[in-house]
């Protein structure tokens, strides 16, 4: 059961500032429709054992630019069309026995997003990642190489242009139609 309603959310949101923005991290926002709002003014980042639950959370449309969510549980969570631009997405939890229930990012703005995840069997058809920063950051893996799977994601129609993609696992990705110019793999 998530922590807050609806309402709540959308009043935390109202009242955030850059200086004060909504504080969401650890909380449990699951299961809650939060479909077109913006949360530019938030924070969803997790800390340890705390971190935000977003499974199954509704984020159609909304607006996540440059939002923290490193280390959320995104199980089942839904970002169709949602613009995710400059977001960080470091870590994210994406567990659940023995079917995993991934988020869905159909046609979404990753663009400039920093996201280390796994994601096998996505869907991503349609998201625009140019520039991002998928692949592994060498500089910054001091608990081992980490790195995002994206085996057998759907990434049709995807803009890949310009994103760093080294060391990503690609393995039965589908890439029809996506845009590659200048991505690093």
């Amino acid at each position: 059961a998530a922590d807050l309603t609806v309402d709540q959310v959308r009043s935390a949101l109202k009242n955030a500032s850059p200086t004060a923005p909504a504080d969401f991290s650890g909380k449990d926002l699951s299961d809650l429709d939060l479909s077109g709002l913006d949360f530019r003014k938030a924070n969803l980042r997790g800390a340890s054992l705390f971190a935000s639950k977003l499974v199954q959370a509704d984020f159609r449309e909304a607006t996540l630019a440059g939002v923290n969510m490193n280390g959320a549980w995104l199980m089942g969570t839904d970002f169709t069309g949602a613009n995710l631009s400059g977001a960080s997405l470091l870590s994210v939890v994406i567990l659940g026995g023995a079917v995993k229930k991934m988020p869905i990012f159909k046609g979404a703005n990753l663009s400039g997003v920093k996201m280390i995840a796994d994601l096998p069997g996505a869907d991503l058809s349609g998201a625009d990642f140019s520039r991002a920063m998928v692949g592994v950051n060498i500089k910054n893996q001091g608990m081992g190489q980490m790195r995002t799977d994206l085996t057998g994601a759907n990434l049709q129609g995807s803009n890949l242009a310009g994103a760093d993609l080294n060391r990503c696992v690609l393995e039965f990705a589908d890439l029809r139609g996506a845009n590659l110019r200048d991505a690093n793999l």
